[in-house]
């Protein structure tokens, strides 16, 4: 059985026949785009099972928004600041 395949802005483009820019704007609700066109996009991303790649988006803007904590020893259950 083959692995089902991840639903891209690509496939959201290619079924309304818009460009991935546009599909990208209208799934980040930029006032740029037309109401009803950003309203298609969204109901096709439902649709088509669409889900936003955190991972990817980190990579492609260099940016996580994770902090991250590094703890040299932990001897109590209890820490103060």
């Amino acid at each position: 059985m083959k692995p089902k395949k991840e639903i891209t802005i690509y496939d959201i483009a290619q079924k309304l026949a818009l460009s991935s820019a546009t599909v990208s704007r209208g799934l980040q609700n930029n006032p740029a785009i037309n109401k009803n066109t950003r309203k298609k996009i969204q109901e096709a991303a439902k649709e088509l099972g669409y889900r936003h790649n955190t991972f990817a988006s980190s990579l492609r803007k260099q940016k996580t928004n994770t902090i991250g904590v590094i703890v040299h020893e932990l001897n109590s259950n209890f820490i103060t600041s």
